[in-house]
């Protein structure tokens, strides 16, 4: 059997094999290896190391990416800058008074253009306000 062929063969039983891009893997009950004419691969115990130094690398990346853009936000609050989304402006007091007088929350979200998410929050904090305020009985 000529080069050819046998990668071929080797080729049609590593389809079973559910991890491609590993340098050897059980097809059921037969193990196979995987041939790439582009790429030599180590034999598995030196591709296993490679696979973790490769890991370890690109984790030390990600770490150092987080700690660029930790230092990053610290510089930017430090100079004063607001972070984070741009807050809604509409009429809180309408709402809640809408809210008091029987409308739904769409119809309120509808009127005042603001999204029902946003008068859903509305309410919620506006009912948190309402029982902090009232005096707790005494349970004795």
């Amino acid at each position: 059997m000529n080069r050819v062929n046998r990668s071929a063969v080797l080729r049609r039983d590593s389809e079973s094999c559910p991890h491609s891009g590993a340098s050897e893997c059980r097809g059921g009950d037969k193990g196979c290896r995987l041939f790439s004419p582009l790429v030599a691969l180590p034999p598995p115990p030196t591709a296993r190391l490679l696979l973790h130094i490769l890991a370890s690398v690109a984790e030390f990346e990600r770490e150092l990416i987080r700690e660029r853009v930790c230092a990053g936000v610290r510089n930017a609050k430090r100079k004063g800058k607001v972070l984070g989304r741009k807050r809604v402006v509409f009429d809180r007091h309408r709402a809640t008074e809408m809210h008091r007088a029987g409308s739904s929350v769409r119809e309120i979200a509808r009127t005042l253009e603001v999204s029902v998410g946003t008068i859903h929050r509305l309410l919620k904090s506006a009912m948190a306000n309402q029982n902090a305020q009232r005096p707790q009985s005494d349970m004795r």
